[in-house]
């Protein structure tokens, strides 16, 4: 018997929080196999005998594909609900993981960085999806952060554990592991949740609430194109964001152990203060920003914060670790503040419309990581060859990651042509 056969009315709101906690569980995978590639840099490029410029260009293939998918991602999910999708989503993440791990080219190793990227743009969307249907319009920005926290708890738990995994038993015994762990998330979305309260009252009502009809999606889609502040928005979200794609799920591992003389596990444990940071900071910004009605000004502190904590992390060579750590969670605590730029997109449309805001808000988001992903390694690459013959110096690291102060810098002042929706 599923679970939500056993649910009443009267506990309809404690189901509610399974089904986000499922949901989530989901988001916690895909972020951990999001990060992956930053504790497996250096076995991979071993293995494959690629340079930096060809592991960024194949570690962002997983934000292309993620990119691309999301539009079709929040129309289907606004039309269909959530429970279907998110589970063969699951699934395709699982898929890519195995092929992953038993690639033997490069073109392999890609096209399962392609199949997880797309699965893995159902997570986040689909989670606020059934967070808008289950929970509250007032309790939203909370679910965003709360939605982000345990999303990243899968970097934050899985990539110190998966840097020892990988060096214990290789980078193909750890991904095959993260895609049985996978399929077995897959089959728990499709046992445990319900789309909305409406399926859970009677188990055999077709149409959904909160669901556009067919017809509507291609307006709802235009409707949100043609709000030059849904872009001013979503540019400033992925803007924020880009330092972490960048530099925290990709080249901080090895940045840090080059700079600080750390061991790659002792550098994963660290690194992974950033998305503690950002898993403590998405809620309580979200909480703040709601409680003092002061959304703007909380994502002006959190964009002027974190650009002072990466430019101290790139260039200070800060030697207590402890500080370190908490420059890292300070860096993530405040970058986290951009996810307010979801509520203030949600608040300018209908409802019907919240999948396909949130995952127009997420491509423009995940494009623009992509995009510094590629160009960061193309960079190491172009001052590898300029300061040194081998490797990545410190020198190199350097001039390379000084792209992410001033792509902050110009965040900051985008900030400033983002207006708060007013009913």
């Amino acid at each position: 018997m599923k679970l939500s056969e056993s649910i009443t009315k009267e506990n309809t709101l404690g189901y509610a929080w399974v089904v986000w906690l499922v949901a989530s569980l989901f988001y916690g995978i895909e972020y951990l196999q999001r990060v992956a590639p930053t504790v497996m840099a250096e076995p991979l490029m071993q293995t494959f005998n690629m340079n930096a410029a060809t592991l960024s260009f194949i570690s962002s293939l997983y934000f292309y594909s993620y990119a691309v998918a999301q539009i079709p991602v929040g129309l289907l999910l606004d039309r269909f609900g959530a429970r279907r999708l998110l589970s063969l989503a699951c699934a395709v993440i699982s898929l890519g993981s195995l092929l992953f791990a038993v690639s033997q080219m490069l073109w392999v190793l890609g096209l399962a960085r392609i199949l997880i990227g797309f699965g893995s743009a159902f997570a986040f969307i689909g989670v606020l999806k059934l967070a808008s249907s289950w929970f509250p319009d007032r309790r939203y920005p909370l679910m965003v952060g709360l939605t982000n926290s345990l999303g990243v708890a899968g970097a934050i738990f899985g990539q110190a554990p998966l840097a020892k995994l990988v060096e214990v038993s290789g980078w193909q015994d750890s991904m095959i592991i993260l895609s049985v762990i996978g399929f077995a998330i897959s089959i728990l979305i499709w046992l445990t949740i319900l789309d909305c309260p409406v399926c859970l009252l009677n188990q055999h009502v077709k149409k959904q609430r909160h669901t556009l009809p067919e017809g509507q999606l291609k307006t709802a889609l235009i409707a949100i194109s043609r709000q030059p502040q849904s872009w001013v928005t979503a540019l400033y979200a992925g803007l924020m964001v880009v330092p972490i794609i960048a530099f925290g799920e990709l080249w901080a591992v090895p940045f840090l152990t080059k700079q600080y003389n750390l061991t790659p596990v002792m550098a994963a444990n660290i690194n992974s203060a950033i998305f503690i940071g950002i898993g403590f900071g998405g809620p309580i910004n979200g909480w703040i920003s709601t409680y003092f009605n002061k959304q703007r000004s909380v994502m002006l502190l959190g964009n002027f914060g974190a650009l002072i904590c990466l430019l101290t992390i790139i260039y200070a060579n800060v030697q207590f670790v402890p500080l370190l750590f908490m420059l890292l969670f300070a860096f993530g605590f405040c970058t986290s503040s951009m996810l307010i730029a979801f509520s203030i997109n949600k608040q300018r449309f209908p409802r019907e419309y919240n999948g396909t805001i949130a995952a127009f808000t997420n491509m423009i988001i995940v494009i623009l990581g992509a995009v510094f992903q590629d160009l960061l390694g193309i960079l190491l690459d172009h001052w590898k060859s300029t300061t040194q013959s081998g490797g990545y110096s410190i020198e190199t690291y350097h001039a390379a990651l000084s792209i992410l102060p001033i792509i902050s810098l110009l965040c900051l002042c985008l900030l400033f042509f983002v207006h708060k929706y007013e009913k």
